[in-house]
C-alpha cells in the first residue's frame, strides 16, 4: 500500500479569508506528485523511520511539525477536494510558509535498507545508495556486510542462483532527501510572500 501527499497552497484574500491557489494546470492539488516518504516524515511525521509493514528504513527525521489536523478556517476549495478522499485521507496537517523557511533543512539522519551484490559494490565506492529495499523475503539470503564484502570480492562462494542481500546505512541530509520538494515547491512558494 502506498501513501501520497496532497499539497494545497492557500493565500488570504482581501477579505482576510483563505483561498486555494490554482496551479498552472488548473488544479488545486497538483504541486506535489512524487511519492517520497522522507518528505512525508519531514513535513508531518508520517511514516517516520519505518516503511510499509513497519520495516526499518532508518532513524526518524525531526519533523517540521507533528500533524495538526485541518485548520478551522481552511478554504472551501480544499474542503471540497478533501471530502472526496474519504477514509483514504489521513494525517491531515498544515504548515505556514514561515515554518518551512525557518526549518533547518541541513539536518542529517541515517537511512537503512537492503542492497544486493551490485548495490553493495556501488555503496562501497560512493557510501551512497541509489536504490534499496526496506526488507527482502522469499528465496533470498540475508548476510552480514562482512560476508557481502567477501562475496563481491570473490572470496566467498554461496549457493548459486540465489540472490544475497545485506543491510546498509548511510547519512543523508534533509535537503537531499527532499530535493524535489525543496526545489520545486520552494520555487513556487517564493511567489506567495
Amino acid at each position: 500500500m502506498g501513501a501520497d501527499i496532497h499539497l494545497f497552497v492557500e493565500k488570504k484574500n482581501q477579505d482576510n479569508e483563505w483561498k486555494a491557489v490554482l496551479y498552472e494546470d488548473g488544479s488545486y492539488d497538483g504541486l506535489y506528485d512524487v511519492r517520497n516518504y522522507s518528505v512525508f516524515a519531514i513535513l508531518a511525521d508520517v511514516r517516520n523511520g519505518y516503511g510499509f509493514a513497519g520495516g526499518d528504513i532508518g532513524d526518524a527525521f525531526n519533523p517540521v511539525s507533528f500533524p495538526k489536523g485541518i485548520p478551522y478556517n481552511a478554504s472551501e476549495e480544499f474542503l471540497k477536494v478533501r471530502e472526496t478522499w474519504d477514509i483514504d485521507g489521513h494525517s491531515d496537517s498544515y504548515l505556514t510558509l514561515k515554518e518551512l523557511r525557518d526549518f533547518n533543512w541541513d539536518q542529517k539522519t541515517m537511512k537503512r535498507g537492503f542492497v544486493d551484490e551490485e548495490g553493495y559494490k556501488e555503496f562501497l565506492k560512493t557510501n551512497e545508495v541509489n536504490s534499496w529495499s526496506t526488507d527482502v523475503f522469499g528465496n533470498v539470503g540475508k548476510i552480514s556486510n562482512d560476508d557481502m564484502e567477501l562475496l563481491v570480492s570473490g572470496k566467498l562462494k554461496l549457493t548459486p542462483f540465489k540472490p544475497y542481500y545485506t543491510q546498509v546505512e548511510c547519512e543523508v541530509t534533509y535537503t537531499v532527501e527532499a530535493a524535489w520538494f525543496f526545489g520545486k515547491s520552494f520555487t513556487l512558494f517564493r511567489r506567495f510572500r
